[in-house]
């Protein structure tokens, strides 16, 4: 049995790990290379790491060491050729798209503007044309994998998928199509044939009464009649969901104690309709990573996200795809067209540094920015993202959201997810840290601005990191000359030893500063030892609290979180605190963690319950005196109440005004006074005033292609606990008594 749990020694924190053979792994990264969009993480000894896990957790080959008060560090630079290896494995090339026309009966806006191209200043986003998404999971290929994995088939196809199926006809609307045609020769089917080794055609079954129906994908669904294509009728978007045991993404005999890189989930876009929507894409799940027979909530709430990340990379969040949006004001192609109807080609800088011949989108769409850390990144500047990014941050001169500016994998030029040191919560990130993920209304404004869609912003929800921070979170450094500047308390760190909150302020957390291998890039270094950063990439090396707080019941360990009622009755309890659904994570300013205490979100005031009394946080950084004799520092108000300031920021039609508590929307439609902008028929209604440009910066320097990797393991690892794991930095920290785990 694994000893997770060593003595804990005149206030040190010891890890002993056993040697392993192979090397460690470097950190986890969730890729869109070329046209795929896999999602892995690493394991090692994973069997036995179940004893001391909530989840699947990851553990590094490591040596022993002790720390007191000290960056731990991390040694992963052997490991960087065999994660770009398996980067490779099961990757389809990109190639140029085909467009096969969809037939909307004469109900598409584009298609009444291209016939009344005389129109200038109307907006074709005709709401009566739209109706909630219909998804089709054609799902007859896992007929190859029943005999084998008949449980995890039966859960995949009637709980997983409705369930993601449901959840995309809620929150978003498209304009139907009348049938979608997928050719058995076409680029998708030999995608499939390629991955899985599979025809489309295999495993049919057909109707008794005609041989063209097919009943084991749907009554809707036949073959053409010269029996070259399958027609699937009456729905939006096909997904075909592929049997992906065996393939190169999910290799058999791959168990969790293989210490092997292993793919969770992966999916592609892979046929576009004449508007450059996707409308057929495949998805494949790697059943070793599934306990099916555990379908408990919270368990099927992260599963459901897990593959909602990947099913929005279908939708069109790649950067494939971002050269191909379309406009809903014009009723046209956001980028220009060339006489093949291509956008333009031409050699970019892209966020690794080096330099690629890709498709350029317009500077309408995307543009190229440069970091407060001196290093080139992109960003999405379309109408709607534009709002939406402002009304979070409260900064109303940004231009746009930023994309992931460290490389998320081969050929991904942009970026395809979110900025993890601006959004470290947005679902669509491209790491996972443990804490609550958050479907909010920048990925809706995205899929918005794209052309195809028209969002639900009811279903969105406020991410509270960053929330209404101001522009200094956005513009400058995350620490400054070693120490914290006011905005970044709460949410950044400057000492290993720190014990504080997870960015949804829900579970208890350390702070994840390491020592690597070598000097970091002169834009990461923060601190007068160079060599000290924060231990995650993704996040500009910021330090910040990402490793869960866990502690030792008997023969189980626990994360602590503060809205697991059951942590009441146990020994890790402090005095005033209280484990339920509405408690929160407080840093205390004399205890030697945060602490978990019950809180009301009334009005625009932030009360903490003690017993009945009721502790106001009136401004950020005040000190509430608890009866127990314990100090707890008020945070700002969006950090405990994100849903109670201008719901999904307005969606993305209006301006959030902070300068009331709770934060209002002022709708661009002065008719509105929802906090929300619902009423907005039109994102253009009383529109403010264009912000004036920035002053033009120097040249971004190149990203550096070599960054230096951490001397030993240090204590920062993700695992499948919330949502997808996309990046997975691989150890383990086992703590005892007051400090619990690093996950």
């Amino acid at each position: 049995m694994t000893d997770c749990f060593p003595r804990r020694k005149k206030g040190r924190l010891a890890l002993r790990q056993q040697h392993h053979k192979t090397a460690p792994q470097p950190p986890m990264v969730g890729t869109n290379q070329m046209t795929m969009a896999p999602t892995r993480y690493s394991s090692r000894n994973a069997f036995s790491l179940l004893l001391c896990s909530i989840t699947y957790i990851v553990t590094l080959a490591a040596g022993e060491f002790v720390m007191e008060d000290e960056a731990p560090t991390v040694n992963m630079h052997s490991a960087t050729k065999a994660w770009q290896d398996h980067l490779k494995n099961g990757q389809v090339p990109r190639r140029d798209r085909v467009n096969i026309p969809v037939d909307y009966m004469g109900n598409h806006p584009f298609e009444r503007k291209l016939q009344q191209d005389n129109e200038v200043d109307q907006d074709h986003r005709d709401t009566k044309s739209y109706e909630p998404i219909r998804v089709q999971f054609d799902t007859h290929l896992l007929d190859a994998l029943v005999e084998a994995y008949p449980t995890h088939v039966s859960y995949v196809r009637n709980i997983l998928l409705p369930s993601l199926r449901n959840f995309w006809a809620e929150t978003l609307s498209i304009v139907p199509a009348s049938r979608i045609k997928v050719p058995l020769n076409g680029d998708c089917a030999t995608d499939v044939k390629k991955t899985t080794g599979y025809a489309l055609q295999d495993f049919v079954q057909y109707g008794s009464d005609n041989l063209r129906s097919i009943s084991n994908i749907g009554d809707n669904v036949q073959f053409s009649n010269d029996g070259s294509s399958l027609i699937y009728n009456n729905v939006d978007l096909v997904v075909i969901v592929i049997p992906a045991e065996g393939t190169d993404l999910c290799p058999l005999g791959q168990d969790t104690d293989s210490g092997q890189l292993q793919t969770l989930a992966f999916a592609t876009n892979c046929q576009h309709d004449q508007y450059d929507r996707p409308v057929v894409g495949y998805f494949g799940v790697c059943f070793g990573m599934i306990d099916p027979t555990d379908r408990s909530t919270k368990t099927h709430q992260r599963r459901l996200l897990t593959i909602a990340h990947e099913f929005t990379h279908i939708l069109g969040m790649t950067s494939f795809d971002f050269a191909y949006f379309w406009d809903h004001q014009t009723g046209k192609p956001r980028t220009g067209r060339n006489s093949y109807g291509k956008p333009p080609y031409g050699n970019v800088l892209c966020v690794d540094g080096s330099f690629s011949s890709v498709e350029i989108p317009s500077t309408a769409t995307l543009k190229e920015i440069k970091t407060s850390n001196g290093y080139a990144a992109y960003e999405i500047v379309t109408t709607t993202v534009r709002n939406v990014v402002r009304n979070h941050f409260d900064c109303q001169t940004m231009m746009g959201a930023r994309l992931e500016n460290q490389p998320t994998g081969d050929g991904d030029c942009y970026g395809s997810h979110w900025d993890h040191r601006l959004f470290n919560n947005e679902f669509m990130a491209a790491v996972y840290t443990g804490a609550s993920q958050y479907v909010t209304s920048l990925t809706l404004a995205l899929l918005e601005d794209s052309g195809w869609y028209i969002p639900n912003y009811l279903v969105a929800q406020n991410s509270p990191f960053g929330l209404g921070a101001g522009c200094e979170f956005v513009e400058e450094k995350c620490v400054q000359n070693g120490g914290l500047p006011e905005w970044a308390m709460g949410t950044f760190c400057n000492n290993p030893s720190d014990i504080g909150c997870s960015s949804d302020r829900k579970m208890v957390a350390f702070c994840d500063i390491a020592k690597w291998n070598g000097n970091l890039p002169a834009g990461y270094q923060y601190f007068s030892d160079p060599t000290l950063g924060g231990g995650l990439t993704q996040s500009d090396f910021c330090p910040a609290y990402t490793t869960l707080y866990k502690f030792e019941i008997g023969s189980d360990t626990r994360a602590l979180d503060c809205t697991d009622e059951e942590l009441n009755s146990m020994w890790i309890k402090e005095d005033d605190e209280t484990f339920s659904s509405t408690s929160r994570c407080f840093e205390s300013s004399n205890g030697p963690r945060g602490m978990c205490m019950a809180v009301q979100c009334a009005g625009g005031e932030l009360n903490v319950m003690v017993s009945g009394r009721k502790y106001k946080c009136t401004y950020p950084g005040k000190i509430l005196a608890l009866p127990g004799g314990k100090d707890i520092i008020c945070p700002a108000f969006g950090q405990i109440c994100p849903d109670s300031s201008c719901e999904a920021n307005c969606s993305g039609r209006g301006v959030c005004n902070y300068s009331v508590s709770p934060a209002k929307c002022q709708c661009f439609d002065r008719s509105d006074d929802s906090n929300i902008c619902l009423g907005s028929s039109r994102l253009w209604s009383f529109a403010p005033t264009i912000s004036p440009a920035p002053t033009v910066s120097p040249e971004p320097t190149l990203a550096p292609t070599i960054t230096p990797h951490p001397t030993e393991p240090f204590n920062s690892s993700f695992g499948i606990q919330g949502i997808l794991v996309w990046v997975n930095i691989s150890v383990l920290l086992f703590v005892q008594n007051l400090f619990g785990t690093f996950l």
